[in-house]
């Protein structure tokens, strides 16, 4: 009768595992949204917090319209650059929701793609709330307090049965041993800090989230090890405890900066000295904070359930456990045969033992029509053995991350589905007892990404021949360049030759040469003049040159340096200047801008010049027809 018993437990504990695992798949309090941010999937939780129904948001809401108009963009842009690098965007954040009823719903949202897909698991919670849960979660705990205290004294009353019971009490002790262990490695594994304090401020207890944060005490005072301090700090609240002999919440901040929202309760130890237990929780993840506070919850469950159980008979604890079983299994089949995405099961020898509705509606089969039946009838003939390869590696362990396998239809039409899957074990941790996978119907995007390449081949031809005709064209264009090149060079000779002309140099007699200005006199003539004039001194051994500038239409201070430069200039060369052509208005304007001619030799007209030239030379002038 004992083996029957404990192979019924066996069953149901597989069971149990089977739909936890299920569970675990399609998610619990979230919600499951696409590339584009359309909500696919949602929980009775998600619908609860923003007031619409699941028919309302799946496949219909996207996430950025639940939100508020100022967090849009955030939002947005955190769901497109998860996809692209999920590092440069934070995991948890708060965004403020818009209920269906108008109303604003702060949230804490965590968030993370799920594997091999372009697809995100979103989880929110309502942080106003945190206070509430935190005040619900203090009296529960005192309320526990209390019921331990009463079963602890029902248990003094039952100790004279229980001495009759020792081998029954040494069994019961062990599983005691398990459950502390089991419930420190709970405390190990809390997300958020929980130590004892004594009277005198020593730490006698701290989890492994406290010493990973701030180190072991060493047998130094809280004080002496976390702020290197010589006495209590000033503004610590934990030892409020010990005074009023009730918790006390409060704030603070640890030597690493962050904030912690401290919870602190007066604590009775094993040897019945008075201890302080302290949680902390960092409220910069909220969702941290409420599982630490929830396992807190749990563990302290747990003991008023292990005191409970010692006093109850083996029997009872079947009965519960197969009531459990009954209302997971009606939660959790719900919860596969509901489920949006396909999903499938099979065991050892690669039969079909859970088809969702989901699957019925890509298959075109119902459940009545598989379970049971050889996984074979779900592939096409072309491609079963290969399908059939790759189910056959999930019996080694092999877990699929995404694997793409064809489903044929039962009218014959052939689906492309994009797969993930686990494999489920029996006690021993070894042994595959069944394989449950998940599926994502690909059909429509496999023939998207077909006719996408056919349009980048077509795209491709076209560049090439684009290219093509660019570079004729770059051609004919390097061609009509250099044609301007040389055009340029002409011209450029040209200009030059023409400022050649328009300052000429002329020898008008033996000793005498002249120079005729017409037009304005700039920097680039003015330097040219210079240069010819200079080098025809030099040439003809001229000891006068004739400036004549009657063309120039106005003189300016500018064209008055240029011709006082070129006077100095000449004169270097032991020649004598004569500037000729000064008519009035010249005069006058060479007279207000304040220029200085009274050491250059000047006339009025050009002949007056040359005969001022010829002078200075000792040349004589004769009238012949006088003579």
């Amino acid at each position: 009768m004992q083996n029957d018993e404990s192979k019924t437990k066996e069953e149901i504990l597989q069971e149990l595992k089977e739909y936890r695992a299920i569970f675990e798949i399609c998610g619990s309090g979230i919600a499951i949204v696409e590339e584009d941010a359309t909500i696919i999937r949602v929980n009775t939780e998600f619908v609860t917090l923003f007031g619409y129904s699941k028919e309302e948001i799946e496949g219909k809401k996207k996430l950025t319209e639940l939100c508020v108009a100022e967090d849009r963009d955030k939002v947005n842009n955190y769901h497109r650059l998860r996809r692209i690098d999920p590092a440069s965007v934070p995991r948890d954040y708060e965004v403020r929701f818009v209920h269906k009823d108008g109303s604003f719903v702060d949230t804490y949202v965590a968030t993370a793609l799920i594997p091999g897909t372009k697809k995100s698991v979103l989880a929110a919670v309502d942080v106003s709330e945190h206070k509430k849960a935190a005040e619900v979660l203090r009296r529960s705990h005192e309320e526990l307090e209390l019921r331990v205290k009463e079963r602890t004294a029902e248990l003094e009353k039952l100790n004279r049965v229980l001495l009759a019971e020792i081998e029954e009490r040494k069994r019961a002790e062990a599983s005691v041993v398990n459950e502390r262990k089991r419930f420190n490695d709970v405390l190990e594994l809390l997300p958020a800090y929980l130590v004892l304090l004594t009277p005198d401020y020593h730490v006698p207890f701290a989890n492994r989230f406290f010493r990973e944060r701030f180190g072991e005490s060493h047998g130094r005072r809280c004080f002496e090890y976390l702020f290197g301090r010589s006495e209590p700090c000033e503004i610590c609240e934990t030892y409020e405890v010990l005074k009023t002999m009730t918790p006390h919440e409060w704030e603070w901040t640890g030597p690493d900066g962050r904030n912690y929202h401290i919870f602190d309760y007066p604590f009775t130890d094993a040897d019945g000295s008075t201890l302080i237990m302290e949680m902390g929780i960092d409220i910069t993840g909220h969702k941290k904070a409420e599982e630490a506070l929830q396992r807190a919850y749990d563990v302290l469950e747990a003991r008023v359930a292990e005191r409970t159980a010692e006093l109850n008979i083996e029997l009872t604890q079947r009965r519960q456990a197969e009531e459990a079983f009954r209302e997971a299994n009606a939660y959790l089949e719900n919860l596969l045969n509901y489920a949006n995405a396909p999903i499938i099961v099979w065991d050892s020898d690669y039969k079909i033992i859970r088809f969702n509705q989901a699957f019925e509606r890509l298959t075109g089969y119902s459940a009545d029509e598989v379970l049971g039946k050889s996984l074979e009838i779900l592939f096409p003939a072309a491609q079963k053995d290969e399908s059939m390869a790759l189910i056959r590696r999930t019996t080694s362990g092999e877990r699929w991350e995404v694997v793409e396998i064809a489903i044929a239809r039962v009218d014959g039409m052939v689906r492309t589905v994009l797969w993930n899957s686990a494999t489920l074990f029996a006690g021993d941790g070894t042994t595959v007892v069944a394989t449950i996978a998940q599926g994502q119907d690909i059909t429509r995007r496999k023939q998207a990404e077909e006719a996408l390449l056919k349009s980048h081949e077509e795209l491709d031809a076209r560049v090439k021949e684009r290219t093509a005709e660019l570079e004729k064209l770059n051609q004919a264009l390097r061609a009509e360049i250099e044609e301007r090149k040389r055009a340029e060079e002409i011209i450029s000779r040209q200009a030059q030759e023409i400022l050649e002309v328009s300052t000429p140099v002329i020898q008008i007699w033996e000793g005498i040469v002249s120079v005729p200005l017409i037009g304005t006199l700039d920097s680039v003539r003015a330097q040219q003049l210079m240069e010819q004039l200079l080098q025809k001194i030099v040439q003809t051994s001229s000891s006068v040159a004739l400036l004549d500038v009657t063309g120039v239409p106005a003189i300016d201070s500018k064209t008055a340096r240029h011709l006082l430069e070129t006077i100095s200039a000449v004169r270097l060369l032991g020649a004598e200047v004569v500037l000729t052509g000064i008519r009035p208005a010249i005069a006058r304007t060479l007279a207000q801008l304040g220029v200085d001619l009274s050491n250059v030799n000047t006339r009025s007209s050009f002949a007056a010049g040359l005969l001022f030239a010829m002078t200075l030379l000792k040349l004589k002038v004769v009238n012949q027809a006088s003579s």
